[in-house]
């Protein structure tokens, strides 16, 4: 377990480095390098070669490399956050919006959202499906419940109203008439997708989202954020997507090790490439405007390499199609953002979601790289229009200081 135990040395130094509140930072680098480093060692584990259905990868000198640089740059890139975070943001200025319009804008966005699953809900069943295919058929479910592109854009609403809603409560620390009841609506019909990763968004960009406005969060709140993820996960992974394996332990691992394992046949196949980094600044739907030509490996990330259930590469695949193996330093210029929102996430309600949207992102980056997915830039505009429909003819201080009112 050499380059677990490496890894693992690697994610106390990011954590010592990371000066953010809750290691916001260090989280995303420490997985990413963690289940990099546990997937070389058990590459040869007997109860991993299930997942190699059409081929094994070889690695090479250039996937161990690839390691290293990847521990080297995320290394910088957590200093980075030694020497440029800001520990007294709550003392920005920060722009007032109406409670009032807040409240309001968050009654929309829920009838919306709650809208648009009623739609889709009925496109399921007019199309003689039933519930029971989230389970039997989950592919076909999906296709059917997601068929009306926008209704099902109103129905993703769901994640920015409890963005709203969080915002309302813990900086203008207001009451919302049915806000709770509301919230855990808007989180529970995410399982209706019939995708985690609807659930994943659901869960843990409100969860990031609400630590980074809050000083006083208890590890009670973030242990059943942690331990909710790990359930839903558990049950994806054993009753809808998964359950091929004997092993529990296997069924977990599968949604994780075989995503390096995709990116290791990738670096060993593809090796020394440069792309104009479309996959890195496009939104994932626009990326089929780009004529084929122009992309050096367009199979790269676009097909089932290792086995035909198993097409995620994880962001450091992505980053390597682009950038070859400097692909890591990439993530200079994440952080970097990443700091900046993070030094200036008072400012408004567009910086807070940009910020909790990337956090979420770089803790995810063990799966794929998806900052530029356009959802995620859909609800930008959202919040831009939460932004101004709220705005107040009054510019003051919030007094972050002042304790939370229970709702």
């Amino acid at each position: 377990m050499t380059f677990t135990l490496i890894s693992l040395l690697f994610a106390l130094v990011y954590l010592f480095l990371d000066k953010s509140q809750y290691k916001v930072f260090a989280m995303g680098s420490s997985s990413l390098m963690f289940f990099y480093g546990l997937s070389l060692d058990l590459m040869d584990h007997p109860d991993i070669q299930v997942f190699f259905r059409y081929i094994k990868p070889s690695l090479s000198y250039i996937t161990y490399s690839y390691f290293f640089i990847s521990l080297v740059a995320l290394t910088i890139c957590n200093a980075m956050v030694y020497l440029f975070y800001r520990r007294n943001v709550y003392d920005i200025p920060h722009r007032q919006y109406s409670s009032i319009r807040l409240r309001r804008a968050f009654y929309i966005l829920s009838f919306l959202s709650l809208l648009g699953l009623t739609v889709n809900l009925l496109n399921v069943f007019l199309s003689g499906f039933t519930p029971e295919l989230l389970i039997l058929n989950p592919r076909t479910y999906e296709e059917m419940f997601g068929f009306n592109v926008a209704f099902n854009y109103l129905y993703f609403l769901n994640i920015p109203a409890v963005l709203t809603y969080i915002y309302i409560i813990k900086v203008h620390k207001v009451k919302v008439r049915f806000g709770k009841l509301l919230v855990f609506l808007l989180i529970i019909i995410s399982g209706f997708h019939g995708i985690k990763y609807t659930i994943f968004d659901s869960i843990l960009i409100p969860g990031f989202f609400y630590l980074l406005v809050s000083k006083d969060t208890k590890l009670s709140y973030m242990a059943l954020v942690f331990g909710a993820l790990v359930g839903i996960y558990m049950i994806f992974s054993n009753f809808v997507r998964g359950g091929y394996y004997e092993s529990e332990l296997l069924n977990f691992a599968s949604y994780i090790i075989p995503n390096y394992l995709n990116m290791f046949y990738n670096i060993e196949t593809y090796q020394q490439q440069f792309t104009p980094f479309f996959n890195l600044l496009l939104p994932d739907k626009m990326q089929a405007l780009v004529p084929v030509e122009m992309h050096l490996n367009p199979g790269v990330n676009s097909q089932y390499s290792i086995n035909p259930s198993y097409n995620m590469y994880t962001a450091l695949d992505f980053l390597y199609t682009d950038f070859f193996l400097l692909g890591p330093f990439f993530f200079i210029l994440i952080y970097f953002l990443g700091i900046y929102l993070y030094n200036n996430k008072y400012r408004n309600i567009i910086i807070l979601y940009l910020l909790a949207s990337l956090i979420y992102n770089l803790n995810m980056s063990f799966y794929t790289y998806a900052y530029i997915k356009i959802k995620y830039t859909y609800y930008i505009f959202v919040f831009i229009g939460v932004h101004f429909w709220s705005r107040s003819t009054k510019t003051s201080q919030v007094d972050t200081t002042t304790s939370v009112q229970q709702v």
